[in-house]
């Protein structure tokens, strides 16, 4: 990854979660003041791995491939960069459906 992201004092974070074993997640952004590189996307998702993950080598490893075949499929978020403790990917925005709009859903279908 190149442009304004790899400077991260353009950046802003914020923390998702936190107290987790498995991961940390940050959600980084460019400042609106700065300007977007060709393609490059605003918003990623950073992923720490955890201590659970750090304990199973072959977890991260598995992990990080099946991430990457489904991200270069098109069928998960894409893959921006891995290194030893995480790894960079597309943040894709969701809202979380609670119990009562599944019954909405229900009475709609």
């Amino acid at each position: 990854m190149s442009g304004p992201l790899i400077n991260y004092k353009l950046c802003v974070l914020s923390l998702l979660h936190s107290g987790g074993l498995s991961n940390l997640l940050y959600c980084c952004w460019l400042a609106d003041s700065v300007p977007v590189v060709g393609s490059e996307p605003r918003r990623v998702l950073l992923r720490i791995y955890g201590q659970i993950i750090h304990e199973h080598p072959v977890t991260v490893l598995t992990d990080s491939v099946i991430f990457a075949l489904l991200a270069e499929k098109g069928m998960g978020p894409k893959l921006y960069g891995v290194f030893t403790t995480g790894r960079l990917e597309e943040y894709v925005p969701v809202r979380t459906n609670y119990f009562l709009s599944f019954a909405v859903m229900s009475k709609v279908v």
